[in-house]
C-alpha cells in the first residue's frame, strides 16, 4: 500500500576516505532529525542513487537529481566553499505521484525507483535540462493497478544554484503531473518554448512499467518497458513482455517506422517501440557490439532498425560491452 516512510527518506554526504558524515538532508520523519537540511517534503524512501554532476567540470560535484517513492522529483545544488549548514540548498522541482494527496487512487500511486537520466537540451533560444524517468513499482513487478507514464521534465534554471526557499513559490511553482503536456496518443507533438516538459503514457498493456534507467545520445531517447503477461502464475517467477523504446527527447515524438508498417511516412504510437524479449525484464539500454544501443539481446542498428543479437557471437555481446562513455555537459558562452 502507498504510504510515507521514516527509513531510507534522507540523502547523506560522506567522506569516502574516513567515514565522516559531512552533510545531510532530511525531515523530522526519519531516525535522525538533525540534518543540515530540514525538508519537510522528504517524506518517501528514495531506493535509486543520485545523478550526480560536475557542471563546470572542475572535479567537484555541483548539482545532484533524485526520485522518491512518492514520485517527486529532487533537485539539490551544492555550494562548495560553503560550511555544512549553506553547503548544499535543494527541493522538489516536480510532484508526479500521489505524495500531495491523502486519499489519492492506487492508478497515481506512481513511483520511482530509478536514477534519473539527465540532458542538457538547446532548442533554438531554448536552454534547459531535461529530466528524464519512468515509473515503475518495482517492488510488485506484476501490478496492474498503478497507471505508469515516463517523463521528462524541464528544468528552466540549468547554471545557476536555486536557494531552498525558491522551491513552490510564486518564482518556481511545484511542477504536477498536469503541467506536463501528454503526448500518449500524440505522434508529433508540438510545445511551447514555456512548457514543463511532456509525459507518455505506459499504456500498452495493463500493468506497463518502467523498471530502469533511461539514455539519451544525439536527442534520441531509449528505455525500456515490461508489462507482465495474463498468464502469470502465484508460484512460477513472473514474465511478462519488453518493449525497446527509442524516441525524441525534445517531445517524445516516434522517429523511424519501428513498427515496419507498409506506410513509412505515417508514423504511429507503435513507431515508438519494438516489442523484445519475452520473459524477465531486460537490463538497461546500454552499448552493445558495434556501438549499438542494446537491451538484453536486442539491440538497434545503425539504420534504425531493430534486431536480436546472437548470444553465441562471443563476450563482447551485451549492453555493458563497448566503449567506455561519459557525459559531459555544457553550453556555448558569448564572450563580451
Amino acid at each position: 500500500s502507498f504510504r510515507t516512510d521514516t527509513k531510507g527518506n534522507a540523502v547523506y554526504i560522506v567522506d569516502l576516505q574516513t567515514g565522516e558524515l559531512l552533510w545531510s538532508a532530511g525531515s523530522t520523519q526519519t531516525a535522525r532529525s538533525n540534518h543540515d537540511l530540514s525538508l519537510a517534503r522528504m517524506r518517501f524512501s528514495i531506493p535509486a542513487g543520485l545523478r550526480v554532476l560536475d557542471r563546470n567540470v572542475d572535479g567537484l560535484a555541483d548539482r545532484m537529481y533524485v526520485g522518491d517513492m512518492g514520485g517527486q522529483i529532487w533537485r539539490f545544488d551544492i555550494v562548495n566553499g560553503n560550511n555544512a549548514a549553506g553547503l548544499v540548498e535543494g527541493g522538489v522541482l516536480a510532484s508526479l505521484g500521489a505524495a500531495d494527496s491523502a486519499s489519492a487512487p492506487a492508478a497515481d500511486t506512481r513511483r520511482f525507483y530509478n536514477t534519473p537520466d539527465i540532458v542538457n537540451v538547446i532548442k533554438g533560444e531554448n536552454v534547459f535540462t531535461a529530466i528524464n524517468i519512468g515509473s515503475g513499482y518495482r517492488a510488485h513487478p506484476l501490478d496492474t493497478l498503478i497507471d505508469d507514464e515516463f517523463y521528462s521534465v524541464r528544468d528552466f534554471n540549468p547554471a545557476r544554484a536555486i536557494a531552498t526557499n525558491e522551491y513552490d513559490s510564486p518564482a518556481l511553482p511545484l511542477i504536477t503531473r498536469e503541467d506536463l503536456v501528454d503526448i500518449t496518443t500524440d505522434t508529433t507533438p508540438s510545445l511551447e518554448p514555456g512548457d514543463a516538459g511532456w509525459r507518455l503514457g505506459m499504456v500498452q498493456d495493463p500493468g506497463e512499467k518502467v523498471l530502469g534507467e533511461s539514455l539519451t545520445l544525439d536527442n534520441v531517447l531509449f528505455f525500456n518497458s515490461f508489462a507482465p503477461t495474463s498468464t502469470v502464475q502465484s508460484c512460477l517467477p513472473g514474465a511478462g513482455i519488453n518493449r525497446n523504446y527509442r524516441i525524441s527527447i525534445i517531445d517524445g515524438s516516434p522517429l523511424t517506422n519501428l513498427d515496419r508498417s507498409v506506410d513509412p511516412d505515417n508514423l504511429t504510437p507503435t513507431d515508438r517501440f519494438i516489442e523484445g524479449q519475452l520473459g524477465a525484464p531486460v537490463s538497461d539500454p546500454g552499448f552493445g557490439p558495434d556501438d549499438k544501443v542494446c537491451s538484453g539481446l536486442d539491440c538497434f542498428d545503425g539504420d534504425d532498425e531493430f534486431e536480436t543479437d546472437d548470444a553465441s557471437d562471443g563476450p563482447d555481446d551485451g549492453p555493458n560491452a563497448g566503449p567506455i562513455v561519459r557525459k559531459t555537459y555544457w553550453y556555448p558562452v558569448e564572450t563580451p
